[in-house]
């Protein structure tokens, strides 16, 4: 399946235009974007795509696969950015990069901690609400002992 790479990712590999690098400097240096806009921005109007495959180099099964699984990320950039009218849209360029197994595993550990992070704002978020909407005079009231 194809995802979204990161935006960091995304200028490291110098697959950003020049405006789309403008934009997102502007974007993150203005403390008035909130978490919901940046989010919305990071999900819109993208023109590179991302698809993963493992590979296990060496011959033989070894005893950890896991130390020896590199990842191959393939970069695609489209002609145009999503979403769009268009169904399809033309491939302009694709870069393959090849992970070792370390970095894999740090990318994974990243992946999870901002998965964990987006859950606790989520949960955060939720509780705040639920006290907002409990009337005073509930929320006064004790039970006797």
């Amino acid at each position: 399946t194809l995802k979204l790479p990161e935006w960091k990712d995304i200028v490291d590999k110098g697959l950003a235009t020049h405006e789309e690098e403008k934009h997102l400097a502007k974007m993150r240096s203005n403390p008035r974007v909130t978490g919901f806009v940046m989010e919305y921005f990071e999900n819109n109007q993208r023109r590179v795509f991302l698809y993963e495959k493992p590979e296990q180099k060496g011959g033989k099964k070894p005893a950890n696969e896991f130390k020896d699984l590199w990842i191959r990320m393939t970069y695609l950039t489209a002609e145009e950015s999503f979403p769009t009218v268009r169904r399809r849209c033309k491939v302009v360029s694709r870069k393959d990069v090849m992970l070792k197994p370390v970095v894999n595993a740090s990318k994974m550990v990243r992946e999870k901690n901002k998965q964990i992070r987006k859950e606790i704002t989520k949960v955060r978020r939720e509780a705040s609400i639920a006290e907002e909407g409990t009337p005073a005079s509930a929320s006064s009231k004790r039970p006797s002992v």
